[in-house]
């Protein structure tokens, strides 16, 4: 996927956003992979935006995402949001939703969608089982519809938590520790360096 010259953005909320604003990224996948990619792609002059804010919902980012999105003219866009937005209207998700990945597809930019997530901490529970299943379908399926790529955060978070528990994969059940990140980090690469 991923071409010479290439400006790619991360976009998304806490999780993408990774405490930049006080140094942090480098904690976050979205620091992780442009280290990993500049070493392995020197001669690619890659250019990365990590445009994530902590608390956004799907709703913020549709807000700010002509000027943090589209006016930086990207190659390759990754989403990983949903998670602030699991109350949110599904048919309001849906058309926000729908909007960010089409709007980037108009371009001629590749689309990868991440799947928002959650294990069990102190800040979430099991009521949110049901809301956040029907915000995954809705990504799922616009994902298959519009998207490039989707990567299934989700399954492979609940694997991980399977066989070494919540603790290890996320701080509070929703924001990831550095492994949880690492396993983030790894699919987008992943990705990025496909062939599609």
């Amino acid at each position: 996927m991923l071409k010479k010259n290439d400006i790619i953005i991360f976009q998304g909320d806490s999780i993408t956003d990774a405490n930049k604003r006080i140094g942090g990224d480098w904690f976050g996948y979205a620091g992780m992979v442009p280290q990993i990619l500049h070493a392995f792609y020197p001669d690619y002059n890659l250019t990365f935006y990590n445009m994530g804010i902590g608390g956004n919902s799907v709703l913020d980012i549709r807000d700010r995402w002509q000027k943090d999105c589209l006016d930086l003219k990207p190659n390759i866009v990754t989403l990983l949001a949903g998670i602030n937005g699991v109350n949110c209207d599904a048919n309001v998700f849906r058309e926000t939703y729908k909007y960010l990945i089409t709007s980037v597809k108009k371009t001629g930019a590749k689309f990868i969608a991440m799947e928002p997530f959650f294990t069990k901490g102190e800040m979430s529970d099991d009521s949110w089982f049901l809301p956040l299943s029907e915000k995954l379908f809705i990504i799922r399926d616009l994902a298959e519809k519009h998207a490039d790529a989707l990567i299934p955060l989700n399954g492979l978070f609940a694997k991980m938590c399977a066989k070494y528990g919540a603790e290890y994969c996320t701080q509070d059940g929703v924001h990831p520790t550095i492994e949880g990140q690492r396993l983030i980090a790894k699919e987008v690469i992943k990705c990025l360096t496909k062939e599609i």
